[in-house]
């Protein structure tokens, strides 16, 4: 389905787009819930407009996030993927905590994540292929360094 036929179909039931993803969180809320034998909260939304991710995930403000912009022009892909994806994190995280390497870095996308992901039907890859050209991007922090010749030249790299 198109993205304008997208609109026009969620214009004609009456719903937003906020709407639409407000329930599709709920519905893998629902689905988690049937899974483990237990209630989650539904988490906070919210929308951010820079940058090229799809969505994150807060695990301690039980939060979703997702990029306005992208979801606009990806509604389908957001409802099965880019969604669910998220909220796999939060229920990971609210029923197996965090978990972390030897190392000590933190297990984002481990076996755990996948396993609730193909519980919710969804594919398990971690990254998506929406064009972002038409969404803002985060302008990067620079920071200059004098660097400082035994000639006495300077230069701010």
């Amino acid at each position: 389905m198109g993205t304008s036929q997208q609109r026009e179909t969620i214009m004609k039931n009456g719903q937003s787009v906020k709407q639409v993803v407000e329930q599709t969180v709920q519905h893998y809320i629902s689905m988690a819930e049937k899974q483990h034998g237990r209630t989650f909260n539904m988490p906070t939304i919210e929308y951010f407009h820079k940058g090229r991710k799809g969505g994150h995930a807060n695990l301690t403000r039980w939060m979703v996030g997702f990029n306005a912009g992208l979801l606009e022009d990806n509604l389908q892909r957001y409802m099965v993927r880019t969604i669910p994806h998220e909220v796999a994190h939060l229920v990971v995280y609210a029923v197996h905590g965090q978990e972390f390497t030897r190392g000590g870095k933190r297990i984002i996308h481990g076996d755990k994540f996948k396993a609730q992901m193909r519980a919710f039907g969804c594919e398990t890859t971690r990254c998506h292929t929406m064009d972002t050209s038409k969404v803002r991007q985060k302008k990067r922090k620079t920071t200059k360094h004098p660097v400082k010749c035994a000639c006495g030249w300077t230069a701010s790299v």
